[in-house]
């Protein structure tokens, strides 16, 4: 089992547990208060997804899960908040989606939070209807995920030639 720890604030300390690197199947949050004793946990099945950001927030922790569409052929992003309880404030919110190119293609959302917390900025890549590389970000407020901005470039080459792994 690997273990990250997402952060410490007024509530207490949170970890993220997973078994594997793709951080698939399930993802446990656990909650220790400041003497590191266990509070509470919450296991986050992740059947048919995987997580891509989790991030202790000012007012709660966002969860954005990338979830395969087989009608569509399409990965769909999601993004919910908990709060400190972890509780879900509210059902996960539709952000985008992507084609998937193959069998088993999960996607390549890349995702930053501002340093104020208000704001999630994603960039994804696709490929063109004339094989060119389409880059395509979305800038949402972090709280509602309602989208603030969204720009689509085409880039001039070859979609094959190019994998970005970050912004």
């Amino acid at each position: 089992v690997f273990t990250k720890v997402l952060g410490e604030n007024q509530a207490g300390v949170f970890i993220l547990r997973y078994r594997n690197k793709f951080m698939s199947k399930n993802v446990i949050i656990e909650k220790y208060n400041h003497l590191l004793v266990l509070e509470t946990g919450k296991t986050i099945d992740l059947r048919k997804s995987r997580l891509i950001k989790l991030v202790l927030m000012n007012d709660g922790i966002l969860l954005v899960k990338s979830k395969y569409n087989s009608s569509i052929r399409s990965n769909e992003l999601y993004g919910q908040k908990l709060n400190f309880d972890l509780k879900p404030e509210s059902a996960p919110t539709f952000l985008t989606s992507a084609l998937a190119r193959e069998f088993g293609d999960r996607g390549n959302f890349g995702m930053r939070i501002s340093d104020n917390h208000k704001h999630l900025s994603l960039l994804y890549t696709s490929k063109g209807d004339d094989g060119k590389f389409v880059l395509h970000h979305r800038l949402y407020n972090a709280q509602t995920f309602e989208l603030i901005h969204s720009k689509d470039v085409l880039l001039p080459f070859l979609f094959e030639d190019f994998l970005i792994k970050d912004f």
